[in-house]
């Protein structure tokens, strides 16, 4: 048995360990090669998490499983399923006939692609402005010769700014932060008012017959 478990773990080390440190290495240039503060700040807090989450997998997989392997046993005759021994021969077979015949696994693999491409093209977008976003930012570069005070200064003026007319832009509540070469105001709105389906489609038969205003009546 342990024999068997050391033997086992030993034939997937290698994959197993290349798996989990190419997802690693895909986080750690986002959270260490980006200049932009508030996007290496959120994936900081995103990345860090999803790291130990993998390493601390990995160590499940090439310590605890194995150790448990050779604790945990049953003395019954363990059979493979028939539809485990099918599935294989199934894989064998198809994995067999894409290595002899490259070319049309390549023309396969072009159909899928283009495939997917067509089917993206169809997905209908929106922009950013029209996503029911719920906040504004506002973002800063300083001057190389301001200092934190300045920055403070230049920020509080937009901040009295925008809160002059906080009621005009429906405005919640507002977050500033900043540095002496960099800052940002971030402007919380007023959650829009929520409306029916039946309301919408009324007021746009209005609109079209020019009874709300933004409509045009034509005769």
């Amino acid at each position: 048995e342990r024999e068997a478990s050391l033997w086992g773990t030993s034939e997937v080390a290698l994959a197993i360990t290349l798996a989990t440190f190419t997802t690693i290495v895909v986080f750690l240039p986002l959270i260490l090669m980006n200049d932009e503060i508030g996007f290496q700040f959120y994936m900081l807090r995103i990345g860090l998490p999803v790291i130990f989450s993998l390493l601390a997998s990995l160590f499940v997989a090439m310590v605890l499983i194995p150790l448990a392997a050779t604790k945990i046993t049953s003395r019954r005759q363990v059979k493979e399923s028939v539809a485990i021994a099918r599935g294989n021969k199934i894989y064998q077979r198809m994995l067999s006939w894409a290595m002899t015949h490259r070319l049309e696994m390549f023309l396969i693999l072009l159909l899928v692609m283009a495939s997917m491409q067509f089917a993206a093209s169809k997905v209908q977008t929106t922009e950013g402005m029209e996503g029911n976003i719920n906040d504004v930012h506002f973002m800063f570069e300083m001057p190389d010769n301001y200092t934190l005070e300045n920055a403070e200064k230049l920020l509080q003026v937009v901040e009295d700014t925008i809160r002059a007319k906080a009621d005009i832009y429906g405005i919640r509540t507002i977050n500033t932060r900043y540095r002496s070469d960099w800052g940002m105001i971030r402007a919380f709105l007023h959650p829009p008012k929520k409306r029916q389906w039946y309301e919408v489609v009324y007021d746009n038969i209005m609109k079209n017959f020019g009874r709300l205003p933004g409509g045009v009546m034509e005769r």
